[in-house]
């Protein structure tokens, strides 16, 4: 009776002990590109390495411009706290004329290359450490590098993506095995370039005719949503968002009323 128990015994530790052996192998496949990191480096396709690198920290720095209207440390701009906001941001005002019988005019005619330059400046530091840490991907995996080129970037906002361009050319090698990058960039999602072409629309009305016809606007672009406050020194401040999609982008204007002779 005895022996039968432990044979008992024994298969059912057998079949245990392949049952953690099924769930390893099985987590081994599902993580292994994490896995393939941890044990001795793998290389990765290079523009997604630096898509993913850089992803977090540009979402960041967008969502502050944003709020501030394109700038991160703004020169001209209206101190206001919406009463649903935790803080006061200081927002830009992209369209002003201190004085009271004039039209605004337009403090970013380039708005969209503003932006681009308030990103390079904020993160040129990890823009350089991401491509850093893809050399070092390869030489972790036994690979000899070759650089040429300037280790320079350029940043562009376009429709639905921010795209940063390296300008560096690389080559890795190992053995027979050469891997050649050319033109590498990042590409980062994102829908601040149609809150700045909004934007531009809204600037332009404002400078041109001293107001912008926001319920016609919503009409023809139904996706769309803007909101604009007045404030007591006579300021309009406008937000724009999508509907159903996340983000921002707020921005001030204040000048006199245009003259119109009836």
């Amino acid at each position: 009776m005895p022996k039968k128990l432990n044979t008992r015994g024994q298969v059912t530790i057998y079949i245990i002990i392949a049952i953690i052996l099924i769930a390893v192998v099985a987590l081994f496949f599902v993580f292994r590109s994490q896995l393939g990191g941890i044990l001795g480096g793998e290389e990765k396709n290079p523009d997604e390495f630096l898509s993913g690198c850089l992803e977090e920290r540009i979402n960041d720095v967008v969502i502050e411009l944003g709020h501030q209207g394109g700038s991160l440390n703004p020169t001209v701009y209206k101190n206001f706290k919406f009463e649903d906001e935790n803080k006061a941001y200081k927002i830009s005002y992209l369209c002003y004329n201190v004085n009271n019988y004039l039209p605004c005019v337009n403090q970013q005619p380039n708005l969209v290359g503003h932006v681009a330059d308030e990103i390079k400046t904020e993160l040129g530091n990890e823009i350089e450490s991401c491509f850093t840490k893809l050399k070092k991907s390869y030489t972790d995996a036994g690979y000899e590098k070759t650089e040429t080129g300037e280790n320079t970037y350029e940043i562009k906002v376009t429709d639905g993506k921010i795209i940063i361009n390296y300008n560096q050319k690389l080559q890795f090698t190992k053995g027979e095995t050469t891997k050649s990058f050319n033109n590498l960039n990042a590409q980062i999602k994102n829908n601040i370039y149609e809150f700045l072409s909004v934007t531009n629309r809204i600037v332009n009305d404002e400078a041109t005719n001293c107001e912008f016809d926001v319920p016609k606007f919503i009409i023809n672009n139904p996706g769309k949503n803007i909101g604009s406050v007045k404030t007591q020194d006579g300021s309009t401040i406008y937000t724009i968002n999508n509907r159903g999609v996340g983000g921002i982008f707020r921005f001030a204007v204040k000048g006199g009323g245009c003259l119109r002779l009836e």
